[in-house]
């Protein structure tokens, strides 16, 4: 059996997310602690985003990972050597 928590992060994952009443009813939570838990969720670095549906219902959710996307390393210039006139003049500077 999972825990509450494990069911409200699975809830909130979903691309519809949960409104509060849908995790009050998955939890047996009374709201202002369902509110309390998504709270702390927040501050625990999750991110949390919060979206009124269709249906007019304000909905919680957890934001898909986003894929990193991999670009090609950047060719690098070539290094420059040094001539032999560069060579001269530092010597003759120095």
């Amino acid at each position: 059996m999972s825990s509450k928590k494990a069911q409200v992060l699975a809830l909130l994952r979903r691309e519809q997310g949960a409104t509060l009443a849908e995790l009050t009813a998955a939890t047996g939570w009374l709201p202002h602690t369902t509110r309390a838990a998504l709270s702390r969720i927040r501050t625990g670095g999750q991110a949390l985003l919060k979206a009124a549906r269709p249906d007019d219902a304000i909905a919680y959710c957890i934001p898909a990972p986003m894929t990193a996307v991999t670009t090609p390393p950047r060719a690098r210039k070539p290094q420059r050597k040094p001539t032999a006139e560069a060579a001269v003049t530092a010597a003759a500077a120095a």
